[in-house]
């Protein structure tokens, strides 16, 4: 078989399929459950309609609550109390995310608090840093001052040795020796 034929034959399948569903709930919608006779019964036990009459049922039976012999005021105090119990539910769990968002909030807070005492460690730790640098810098420029002051000391030396050696000697200290007094004699041969 082809492609397009089955492909056909999958489109008339499926087209069946959706005109039998549609005649089936057609058909339910038309002809409603017949009511159950305890279902009734419950109900006017319970004083309310047939549809809530298995929720109050189940909410009583939770409670541990007793029909047998039970009067109108009896049976109204048990609806209030089943009521008064639901909204208690019904608050609980608006109780618990607010309780939740607290706690979130008080984590993140906490975790905020964290992060600035990281933040603070690191800033005293470049302060103290700085100061020792500063310490340093002060140090290196004494050292610079004495080493400027040695430097100009030697160089006052230096100056008054130069001067010294450039001064001509009145005398001269030394002589100039014995053979340079006499005369060369020269040999005639």
């Amino acid at each position: 078989m082809s492609a397009i034929a089955n492909f056909k034959k999958r489109r008339e399948a499926q087209r069946a399929l959706q005109n039998n569903n549609a005649g089936y709930a057609t058909a339910e919608k038309a002809a409603p459950a017949p009511e159950n006779e305890a279902l009734s019964l419950l109900a006017a036990l319970l004083g309310c309609d047939v549809d809530g009459a298995i929720e109050l049922a189940k909410k009583l039976l939770e409670q541990g609550a007793y029909i047998a012999g039970l009067t109108e005021e009896q049976l109204a105090a048990v609806e209030e109390q089943a009521a008064a119990d639901d909204k208690e539910e019904k608050k609980e769990p608006q109780n618990d995310t607010v309780k939740a968002d607290l706690e979130r909030a008080a984590t993140e807070i906490e975790s905020s608090a964290g992060t600035l005492e990281g933040a603070a460690e690191t800033v005293n730790d470049a302060a103290e840093q700085i100061s020792s640098a500063a310490g340093g810098l002060e140090e290196t420029a004494n050292q610079l001052a004495y080493s400027a002051g040695d430097i100009g000391q030697v160089t006052a030396d230096l100056k008054e040795a130069t001067a010294e050696l450039k001064k001509p000697s009145a005398e001269q200290k030394s002589s100039r020796g014995g053979k340079a007094a006499t005369q060369k004699n020269s040999s005639n041969k």
